[in-house]
């Protein structure tokens, strides 16, 4: 059986931001999550939560949460899905996270947190974006997503078999993870900390040492902007403080190049995202590629005195910078912020040997990445995702 989302649902809604009604941001109070709260996964990252009194938290009334809700990003990193647990209340949210309260005793809940996770539903969202680079999806969207719905014993089974999967995946992450730590206690081994700097390095700031621009997007909806582009392009949501080697499927035509302001950046340049949930993250690029307003792009390869690997990690531990701009709520950079961040200039031997480490971790992290690949694939075989595919052509 398939069914509507809205049709096992009590209730379908979302939130606001507590600033466009009067309130402020608190340091602590009742809890109040958004987008960047959650991994891609779903689990829940504590300390990404801001805060709101409880005078706002009750006049929020309609978006607070209760357990076992479903939350479903709207805007942003679109299709992210987290389930309310006991542990994250009291709490509220803001516009860009659909809240789904299932009521449907057919319904396994874990299933439905699946099933909206999957490619099933990817797909349809997908189909609405027709052309637009940054998707927005309304309640209504949300709540016309077809579930399908086998038995209740199906659902648990289905279920526990992503599960045992996901498992897996979440170990091969937590290796990515120590990866990435090693990387970075190598650059205070061999740097200091570079927010309090102890050694008597040159001091001088981005902006002096290199060009630094962003990029732009063509008009939404135009087709001969889009459909058929040759061109890569990129948004803010692939600055995941990573070694970038790929894009994530967009195009532009030579049309939209021209008639917007986006840029190239090549291999070997540092971009950093300006606005929204992905703040301050970086990505450093193997590829060529053109970026969107929303991406600072630094060209370290057009200055010989600092290697590509220094400024990437750097500009990473320089993410504090960012999250001192405005009072919790949406934070925005532009340019002249990034050019006027401080920027230390250690020999480039000791450059050069922290770039050839970095690359000799990227070797091992890329093994790690392969098993991971190799177990998503078991998904997408039908170890996991694929049975709810089948369960939408079945049922």
């Amino acid at each position: 059986m398939k069914i509507k989302l809205r049709d096992i649902s009590s209730l379908i809604t979302k939130g606001t931001t507590p600033t466009s009604i009067g309130f402020n941001f608190e340091s602590q109070g009742i809890k109040f999550v958004k987008v960047e709260c959650f991994a891609p996964d779903g689990s829940f990252l504590p300390s990404k939560v801001v805060y709101i009194s409880e005078c706002c938290h009750e006049k929020l009334k309609r978006s607070q949460l209760k357990e076992n809700d479903i939350l479903f990003s709207i805007a942003g990193a679109i299709g992210r899905v987290a389930m309310v647990t006991r542990e994250m209340l009291p709490c509220n949210t803001n516009q860009a996270l659909a809240i789904i309260r299932i009521s449907d005793k057919r319904v396994y809940l874990p299933y439905i947190k699946h099933v909206l996770s999957s490619s099933y539903i990817s797909k349809q969202f997908n189909k609405l974006k027709q052309g637009v680079a940054q998707l927005n999806i309304s309640l209504t969207d949300v709540g016309n997503l077809v579930i399908p719905l086998p038995k209740y014993a199906k659902q648990v089974d289905i279920t526990h078999t992503l599960a045992k999967i996901q498992s897996i995946i979440s170990h091969r992450r937590a290796q990515l993870a120590k990866l990435d730590e090693l990387v970075k206690c190598r650059f205070v081994e061999l740097f200091g900390d570079p927010v309090a700097p102890e050694k008597k390095w040159k001091v001088s700031t981005f902006g002096n040492e290199f060009e630094i621009f962003s990029g732009g997007t063509p008009s939404t909806g135009v087709s001969k902007y889009w459909d058929n582009g040759t061109i890569p392009w990129i948004g803010s949501n692939l600055c995941q403080d990573a070694i970038l080697k790929h894009t994530d499927g967009k195009h532009i035509t030579d049309d939209g190049f021209n008639n917007s302001s986006a840029k190239w950046a090549h291999a070997g340049y540092v971009l950093v995202a300006l606005v929204g949930a992905t703040i301050g993250k970086t990505a450093l690029l193997t590829i060529s590629t053109t970026t969107n307003q929303n991406i600072a792009s630094i060209n370290v390869p057009g200055n010989i005195n600092y290697t590509s690997e220094y400024i990437y990690m750097l500009m990473r531990f320089l993410y504090t910078k960012f999250m001192e701009l405005g009072n919790g709520g949406f934070k925005m950079a532009n340019l002249g912020f990034i050019r006027q961040l401080p920027l230390l200039t250690p020999p480039i031997s000791l450059q050069s040997e922290y770039s050839a480490f970095v690359r000799r971790i990227d070797k091992s992290r890329f093994v790690v990445k392969e098993g991971e690949k190799a177990v998503k694939t078991l998904k997408r075989l039908g170890l996991g995702v694929n049975e709810i595919d089948r369960a939408g052509k079945i049922w």
